[in-house]
């Protein structure tokens, strides 16, 4: 019974019409553009000049995290200080990427999911002394050196100048509406893009190669719920059976219900199992504890 209602649910996924997250206008300001100018925020001045990051520069401006924004498709990034009341400091970070979508699953990492929403370019979390926005193609960071009131009110006032000159909207990738349509609300939403990506999210993925072209992550309390896609069904298939095949050599791992073609079900012997389905060009794979 569970089978076949994990099955049904995977083959209504994929028979969904797949919309496309483009932008919506032309691309008026360039990154150089976005950050405020003397005068343009209340209380809060630039210090010295902005700094750009372009292809593995992007290294020095992340120390060991820079591989998944290039893993989204990562064009530039642009730094730089302000000064505020009493020597206050925010740190404002700013990462072009390729296309919304890339924006969209480069903030959906970079947030915790705890903070306080903020109605901000497309979206906008404030978390203790940082805050995140992205719009269009752009994420935004902003850091307080502390969180005392006056740098807050500093950091939300630098947002929103910046969101406010970006002329272009995003929207929540296909393949992500998709999958939180379902009962339930998840504590963490994620896009993907690459391997990595799922790997930080499914640690039972680490090492195993996938190849899709896109997909999406919803964690719920003890459940982790991942979507791949695929170019064609029959590259679906191969790569399905290719984990399956890769999970059950691992040591700890059992496979319970071989692969069929449609389904299996693995165990790690300590309380976890991970389904997987597979229908049309769409990889389902749900990871339970216990």
């Amino acid at each position: 019974m569970k089978r076949d209602i994990f099955l049904a649910a995977v083959i209504a996924i994929g028979t969904l019409v797949l919309a496309t997250c483009g932008r919506t206008g032309p691309h008026e300001a360039t990154i150089t553009d976005l950050a405020p100018a003397a005068g343009e925020v209340e209380d809060w001045a630039p210090v010295a000049e902005a700094q750009i990051f372009e292809g593995d520069d992007l290294f020095e401006l992340i120390n060991g995290g820079a591989e998944i924004y290039h893993e989204f498709g990562f064009r530039r990034a642009l730094a730089q200080d302000f000064t505020g009341p009493e020597q206050r400091l925010i740190a404002l970070e700013v990462f072009e990427m390729n296309d919304t979508a890339a924006a969209y699953g480069t903030y959906s990492f970079k947030i915790r999911g705890s903070g306080r929403p903020l109605e901000l370019g497309d979206e906008a979390m404030l978390e203790d002394y940082y805050l995140n926005l992205h719009r269009g193609p752009y994420v935004v960071t902003l850091t307080g050196m502390n969180d005392d009131e006056i740098t807050m009110q500093g950091i939300t006032r630098i947002a929103r100048a910046i969101a406010e000159k970006i002329q272009i909207d995003g929207e929540v990738p296909a393949v992500v509406a998709e999958l939180v349509a379902g009962d339930g609300k998840p504590e963490r939403v994620y896009y993907l893009r690459g391997e990595l990506a799922v790997a930080n999210v499914a640690p039972f993925a680490v090492g195993i190669r996938l190849g899709m072209t896109e997909g999406a992550a919803v964690r719920f309390s003890g459940r982790t719920e991942v979507m791949l896609r695929y170019p064609d069904a029959q590259l679906a298939q191969q790569q399905s059976a290719a984990i399956v095949r890769e999970l059950g050599h691992r040591a700890g791992w059992t496979v319970v219900e071989e692969w069929d073609g449609d389904f299996a079900l693995l165990d790690d012997g300590k309380g976890s199992h991970v389904e997987l389905a597979c229908s049309d060009d769409t990889i389902v794979m749900i990871a339970s504890e216990s």
